[in-house]
């Protein structure tokens, strides 16, 4: 299932079990010669953008489990259009944070969050320890969907937590940086 806009496309699928992670693909060929967007999530669907308006799109998903990754779903694809995928565009419905891509990553990776209203919010990185290492945000944000990106170059490979707060909403995710 996909809905978004032409250039930002939320992909969906559903629960496998044992599934710890699912990796997603994207391509402009059905043979996934040129991958032109891979990520890593936990959840069963990822807000992902840079879409190229008229371009069909090719994609698959695969589950991950402690045994090691399955094989790749069916093969989907969409056309991103100026009309878009979903009838209706605006402001999200609920405050949510998405699962940082690529993940594990070396330097950058992107962490994608949503807010329904406008507020003072705050982007944190923190080390295994639990000590803060990096702000990425600390000001007034408008609603709507961000993009972050961070840069951990100066920083050792290791497991770091991020941590958003806007209004009453707080949540923590796990990354991984290698080196």
């Amino acid at each position: 299932m996909l809905e978004g806009r032409a250039d930002y496309i939320t992909y969906t699928w559903n629960k496998v079990q044992y599934a710890d992670q699912y990796s997603v693909q994207a391509s402009t060929d059905q043979t996934f010669a040129t991958v032109t967007k891979r990520t890593t999530t936990s959840d069963t669907s990822k807000y992902m953008g840079g879409h190229v308006q008229g371009t069909v799109y090719y994609w698959r998903v695969q589950a991950i489990s402690f045994a090691g990754p399955g094989e790749w779903s069916d093969v989907w694809s969409f056309k991103a259009d100026v009309l878009g995928v979903k009838e209706e565009m605006g402001t999200p419905t609920a405050y949510s944070i998405s699962q940082n891509y690529p993940n594990p990553f070396n330097p950058t990776t992107t962490i994608s969050f949503a807010l329904p209203q406008s507020g003072f919010t705050t982007l944190t990185v923190y080390d295994i320890l639990g000590r803060e290492v990096h702000m990425l945000l600390n000001k007034k944000v408008e609603a709507g969907i961000h993009e972050i990106n961070f840069d951990a170059t100066n920083f050792q490979s290791g497991v770091y937590f991020y941590k958003i707060q806007s209004g009453n909403f707080s949540q923590i995710k796990k990354m991984v940086f290698m080196k």
